[in-house]
């Protein structure tokens, strides 16, 4: 029943973050963390809002099992918090992967996101823009490439015409 399902989600999140107050990484807790993940995969779509709030606490252990739950459920009510945590140091990379297990139907969202990004111009953006453009360049479908080929084609015509000299720069 539903009511019992949502019970043995609660218990399996609080579960999953209670290494959370540890300052440094249970490295001895992973396996007994990833059987818990495992269990929230396998519970599927209805587990997807529990491991979305999770995700969302970037400062903790528990977020990085929640990205990649969320990547292998593949349910694309996780595409935007996934997309939002790419700016995070760690996190940003296993967000990459399950950005990936989702697969070409990210891309649009990633794009979005991305361009927006791109057109702030804020030195603080870096490492999303870099998260961003290499979940596009690892997800091949028509939208990453065409994307791609867009933003090349972009950044040659705004090269010199003239040739580039390096002995003239020091």
């Amino acid at each position: 029943s539903k009511d019992k399902t949502e019970a043995l989600i609660e218990e399996l999140i609080q579960e999953l973050k209670k290494y959370d107050s540890l300052e440094d990484y249970p490295k001895d807790k992973e396996e007994e963390l990833g059987k818990i993940r495992d269990k929230l995969i396998s519970i599927g779509k209805p587990s997807v809002p529990y491991l979305i709030e999770v995700l969302n606490n970037h400062d903790s252990w528990s977020c990085y099992f929640a990205a990649e739950a969320l990547g292998k459920i593949k349910d694309k009510s996780a595409i935007e918090p996934l997309i939002d945590a790419l700016d995070e140091l760690g996190l940003g990379e296993e967000v990459r992967k399950s950005l990936k297990m989702i697969g070409p139907s990210c891309i649009p969202y990633v794009i979005k996101h991305l361009e927006k990004r791109i057109k702030k111009r804020k030195k603080a953006d870096r490492h999303f823009i870099t998260n961003a453009l290499s979940t596009i360049g690892e997800i091949k479908c028509d939208d990453s490439i065409n994307f791609l080929n867009t933003l090349l084609d972009d950044y040659v015509s705004k090269m010199p015409d003239e040739d580039f000299d390096i002995d003239t720069y020091d």
